[in-house]
């Protein structure tokens, strides 16, 4: 419907002296005279004004005045300005003038809501009204009119199969069994959540993941009797080992076969803990999750990990070890074994890959990757630990370290150039076979790598330089600005003290 003004209106000049314009004038109102028919403006009538911000008036023919009663019954003040021009009722009232234009889809058909900027229809023979002023009028709590007039909510669904499974009225419930999140075995795992560390096989997750438990309970951040370690993926002296630091912890061991315990077993076991309410608190590592999932199906996969998300909303902690793929992809990375269910169902998720270099002599790195995280878990994090073979297990698990975060950026660029590697060797071909312009040489690296040109200009930047422990090319400024490529010669080896 259209509420512009009459494209006729004309502001009435403030010298005129007709009643009605006086009284509408001096009520707060700038009338206008028009002859034009707005949308509720009778034919004939010259008298109307724009409605300044603030104000609304509701309208309705008199012949369905009873349906404007209901809309008007759900503010508390009802001393509005009423009038009447020909066949319509008018009902004005103030709201906040920063109210942004009401939806008015939930009022009857018949009823019609003007807001600011519309045209309203002013009575040419006023009489005498409560409301002196727009100022006097009554003003509407927003919320109040905008429930009125908008849209309106289907009925109440009555005995819907749903009700049975709601969970209304048990908040407090949940808020007690939930735990504040924070840091329990480092970085990557955190209370309250579901943990996944992927990594290829002997790369030492195991021997990690105990020591940064023993170093939880050491600082207090766990209770040792509320850790279940589930052994699923030992020898039998590795296990004995293993019993044995867990036992000095004070730490429960569980392992298939032992106890009646059993890997088909799990997800009924979480459940009933659970449902006995005896999560909260409870640290419960699997090592390995394939032991008790078959995370190559996805149905299955998604069962295990449901049981999972159970422990974990009522206050429990899960951190499950994985495999990666067996090999790694062109690039030297590791993916995680499994449907992707495994992890976008957890909380946060890492691939754990041996990096290229040792910190110390003897040692060996591991660097973390984060893959998912709905937390504040480390977005990636290294370990180094005593690699020899000739030592103990518990030496070997006490010379775990965490790698100093200024050491962390060497190894990842090492990592990254191990991924990097076959993009390399191609740029170096292409070098030695004089493409040596930028993009010329971008766009055939892109070819013969099977790579985006983007993806291709981002590695020969990355290794553009001229120390050739980092880079291993650079460029020199040609004609009109070209840059031409060069290799750069290998590092010098040290030399080797001479034996007298």
């Amino acid at each position: 419907m259209d509420l512009t003004p009459p494209s006729d209106a004309i502001p009435v000049p403030a010298d005129v002296e007709r009643p009605d314009l006086m009284f509408w004038r001096d009520f707060g109102f700038t009338p206008a005279l028009g002859t034009e028919n707005s949308a509720f403006c009778p034919a004939g009538h010259d008298l109307t004004a724009t409605l300044p911000d603030g104000v609304v008036a509701f309208t309705v023919l008199q012949e369905n005045a009873g349906q404007l009663g209901p809309v008007l019954d759900g503010f508390p003040i009802m001393e509005m300005l009423a009038f009447s021009i020909g066949p319509r009722k008018f009902r004005l009232a103030r709201i906040g003038v920063d109210c942004p234009r009401l939806d008015t889809t939930g009022l009857p058909e018949t009823v019609h809501c003007l807001q600011a900027g519309d045209v309203l229809p002013l009575p040419t023979d006023p009489g005498n009204y409560l409301i002196s002023s727009l100022d006097a009028l009554p003003l509407l709590p927003t919320a109040v009119v905008r429930q009125a007039v908008g849209p309106k909510p289907e009925p109440e669904v009555a005995n819907s199969p749903l009700f049975s499974y709601s969970l209304r009225g048990k908040a407090t419930e949940f808020e007690r069994r939930a735990v504040k999140e924070r840091a329990l075995l480092g970085d990557i795992c955190r209370t309250g959540q579901v943990t996944f560390l992927f990594a290829p096989p002997n790369a030492g997750k195991t021997l990690i993941t105990l020591n940064l438990l023993t170093d939880a309970i050491d600082a207090g951040r766990i209770n040792p009797n509320n850790v279940f370690y589930i052994n699923a993926d030992d020898s039998s002296s590795g296990f004995a080992t293993k019993m044995r630091l867990m036992d000095d912890l004070g730490v429960h061991t569980l392992a298939p076969g032992h106890k009646g315990f059993k890997s088909q077993n799990l997800v009924e076991i979480f459940q009933e803990v659970v449902e006995q309410d005896k999560a909260r608190g409870c640290l419960i590592i699997i090592d390995t999750v394939k032991k008790f999932a078959d995370l190559m199906h996805k149905s299955r996969a998604s069962t295990f990990t449901d049981a999972c998300r159970q422990v974990a909303m009522a206050g429990g902690t899960v951190f499950g070890l994985g495999h990666t793929t067996k090999n790694p992809d062109n690039n030297g990375n590791f993916r995680y074994a499994g449907t992707s269910d495994t992890v976008d169902d957890c909380d946060a998720a890492y691939i754990m890959t041996p990096v290229e270099g040792e910190a110390e002599p003897g040692e060996k790195v591991v660097l973390f990757k984060n893959i998912k995280r709905r937390g504040n878990n480390a977005v990636q994090v290294a370990y180094a630990y005593a690699d020899e073979g000739d030592i103990s297990y518990d030496e070997r698990l006490a010379s775990v370290r965490l790698i100093d975060p200024d050491q962390l950026g060497e190894f990842q660029r090492i990592e990254e150039e191990r991924s990097d590697a076959e993009v390399i060797a191609v740029i170096k071909a292409c070098i030695s076979e004089g493409i040596a312009a930028k993009m010329v040489l971008a766009k055939e690296v892109a070819r013969r790598a099977k790579i985006s040109g983007r993806s291709a200009i981002r590695t020969i930047e990355n290794y553009t330089g001229d120390d050739p422990t980092v880079h291993h090319w650079n460029y020199a400024i040609k004609h009109r600005g070209a840059k031409q490529f060069a290799l750069l010669p290998p590092p010098e080896a040290e030399e080797l003290p001479v034996a007298a």
